[in-house]
């Protein structure tokens, strides 16, 4: 499986290169969700956390996950729960696009939970259905330390490692920017929620290239005052504060004091 993590990895640096089009600076921005949807997404989660289903890898070669020492498990989701935060979510990844672009939703999982342990090659997203996506982080359990997603900025080509505490949500080019978890979770449980998106009505929008005088954006295109905005990348180093309240805020919960 080591040889096949390293195939892999070969493969989705191949991948990536086939993608042209581009919306945004350095392919990535760290935000939080607004109050009410956030509210939605944990108290489901809450509830239904325990209502959990291995994914099925069986004697699958496919090591994007090393589901042989720590496979993930899957929150599924009722269809209409799964259109209302799809309709929320497009709206915010819009937003960050700079509005430059009508997204039609294609995919939105259920929320995954990581082991401890658990590991996520570099991969890009499928092309045709995965030009904008987010990952939204639901919960933490038993964190020792953050578990940074790698994610290959444009501007620079290189790794960037980021963190996010449970609220919040990574926008992200998908099918552009390479991103996996090489570090192993150092913690009892990570659940984040995915959703993804592409140019509405268009399967073949990475084919092109960027029109001309369209620059992609950065923080000075959109002023810096977007709801999504927590800072720079460089600023994105963790938010230990946050997540040491949520990890309070879990203790009590299952004391039965909230």
């Amino acid at each position: 499986m080591a040889r096949r993590e390293r195939e892999t990895l070969a493969y989705e640096e191949r991948r990536a290169r086939n993608v042209r089009r581009s919306w945004t600076a350095t392919g990535y921005a760290r935000g939080a969700l607004p109050p009410d949807l956030w509210a939605d997404v944990s108290t489901y989660w809450h509830n239904n956390r325990r209502a959990l289903a291995f994914e099925e890898w069986g004697d699958s070669q496919d090591a994007y996950v090393n589901w042989w020492d720590a496979p993930p498990s899957m929150c599924f989701l009722p269809f209409g729960l799964k259109g209302r935060w799809h309709a929320a979510l497009r709206a915010l990844v819009e937003a960050w696009l700079g509005g430059t672009v009508d997204l039609e939703p294609t995919d939105l999982y259920g929320i995954r939970s990581y082991p401890d342990g658990a590991t996520l090659t570099p991969h890009v997203d499928r092309e045709t259905t995965h030009a904008a996506s987010v990952i939204v982080n639901v919960a933490q359990y038993g964190m020792r330390e953050p578990w940074h997603l790698q994610i290959k900025n444009i501007a620079t080509g290189a790794y960037d490692a980021v963190a996010v505490a449970p609220g919040e949500v990574l926008y992200y080019e998908s099918a552009r920017c390479l991103h996996g978890r090489v570090e192993p979770l150092r913690g009892d449980a990570y659940a984040s929620l995915f959703a993804h998106y592409r140019p509405a009505g268009d399967p073949g929008w990475y084919r092109a290239p960027n029109p001309p005088g369209a620059a992609p954006l950065d923080r000075a295109a959109w002023g810096g005052d977007a709801p999504y905005d927590l800072g720079d990348p460089h600023e994105q180093a963790g938010v230990a504060g946050v997540r040491a309240e949520t990890r309070r805020v879990e203790t009590r919960q299952t004391r039965g004091e909230l």
